[in-house]
């Protein structure tokens, strides 16, 4: 809007109250348009739910036929190892066993070369007496047998004869021999004679033991060294001990 002062003169004219123009006002302005709804999602909760869940089921799958492949390959390894150290371990324990064998069988024939002496002095009286009776029953009805053994042995033989039939018991004729060995005997009748040594029968047994390379191995003993002469002064405090 102009404003004219009072001082200046006014000139003619058309009257003009606002500076404005109102005719030519600017269109109003469109109103804003509404905003439109969120477009509606392409995946529900149930379908990223069932999306997790067949994930999961996958990976699971995924890792179980792993680690059956790595159980499958470590399985055929340790199969592998075995199938070719098996042969050697088998042969080794045959070997072991072989030696474990011999040594038992080494202990058990050298305790009996040990004890044969004193088994056959324990069971001479009782051996003698079976080897008497077999001997005469081959022998004519009338044949006597001497039957000579160790003075020591005399009366334990003459009560283990008494337990044989009579008319066994009374051909035979029991004599003390000094120069038979104890636990042995000597049987003498008219037409041969027979023994009973117990050192052939270790003689004997030595020999299939050798055959079968089972007799005890010994270590040959050590040399003895001479002992150091003991001083006087050593050898008294040995008698004060």
């Amino acid at each position: 809007m102009r404003i004219i002062p009072p001082d200046q003169p006014r000139t003619p004219g058309p009257r003009i109250l606002f500076a404005e123009d109102f005719d030519d006002l600017p269109a109003p302005a469109s109103a804003p348009e509404p905003e439109q709804p969120p477009p509606a999602p392409m995946l529900t909760e149930a379908d990223v739910e069932a999306a997790r869940r067949e994930g999961h089921a996958a990976g699971l799958h995924a890792a179980r036929q792993q680690a059956w492949m790595h159980l499958a390959e470590a399985t055929a390894a340790v199969c592998r190892s075995v199938s070719e150290q098996l042969p050697a371990d088998l042969a080794q324990r045959e070997a072991d066993l072989a030696e474990m064998s011999e040594a038992i069988a080494r202990l058990f024939f050298a305790a009996l070369a040990a004890q044969l002496p004193s088994l056959a002095l324990r069971h001479a009286a009782s051996e003698i007496t079976h080897l008497v009776r077999d001997m005469m029953g081959d022998l004519a009805l009338d044949c006597a047998m001497t039957v000579a053994v160790a003075p020591a042995l005399l009366d334990e033989l003459r009560s283990a004869l008494s337990s044989l039939p009579h008319d066994l018991a009374r051909r035979i004729v029991l004599q003390a021999d000094p120069r038979v060995e104890p636990g042995d005997a000597r049987l003498d009748w008219e037409a041969g004679a027979a023994t009973r040594q117990t050192r052939k029968v270790q003689q004997a047994l030595d020999d299939a033991l050798r055959t079968l390379d089972l007799l005890p191995k010994l270590k040959p003993a050590a040399p003895l060294q001479d002992a150091a002469p003991i001083q006087h002064s050593e050898r008294r405090e040995a008698e004060h001990a």
